[in-house]
């Protein structure tokens, strides 16, 4: 038995060493990653309380910047007809024979949902132009409500605004 333990002697004192060893590593490792998870906690915390800070002084700024404003240099702006028509027109309209949209009106271009086709525009004062490839839709344009009623030569047409 003795012999047994003379052979392998040697190899059990050097694979204590080594897990000897290993322990330290790991528990060198292991302080770090507590030290760095503190760090992290402590920056991040540093961070929230500055982001705190620092909206709550904006939103003192603004609330201050509200009392002092000066009225008396406000300039009425003149709305360009035009353009407010065009914001009236933007969305996505329907005639009301289905649940679908007929149309949808873009910033340039109406779009057909049934024909998965764009065609280009032009407003003009209260009046409409749709340019097809052979032909060009005219007609007046008229809100009523959530209803754009569109008058041209081949009758009236009436679509209602779907909600968002």
């Amino acid at each position: 038995m003795s012999r047994i333990q003379g052979r392998f002697h040697p190899l059990l004192t050097k694979a204590a060493e080594e897990c000897n060893f290993l322990e330290r590593v790991i528990s060198s490792a292991i302080f770090e990653l507590n030290t760095i998870t503190i760090l992290v906690k402590y920056t991040t915390f540093s961070l929230l309380i500055a982001m705190l800070l620092l909206g709550c002084n904006n939103l003192q700024d603004s609330k201050a910047g509200n009392e002092r404003q000066d009225t008396s240099k406000i300039v009425p702006v003149k709305i360009d007809p035009i353009k407010q028509a065009n914001n009236k027109l933007l969305g996505i309209w329907s005639d009301g024979s289905s649940e679908n949209a007929t149309f949808i009106i873009k910033s340039d271009s109406v779009y057909y949902v049934d024909q998965f086709k764009s065609y280009k525009y032009v407003l003009n004062d209260d009046s409409i132009k749709i340019i097809y490839p052979d032909w060009i839709y005219a007609a007046k344009v008229i809100f009523k409500n959530d209803t754009l009623i569109l008058e041209s030569e081949d009758g009236t047409s009436e679509f209602l605004k779907f909600k968002k």
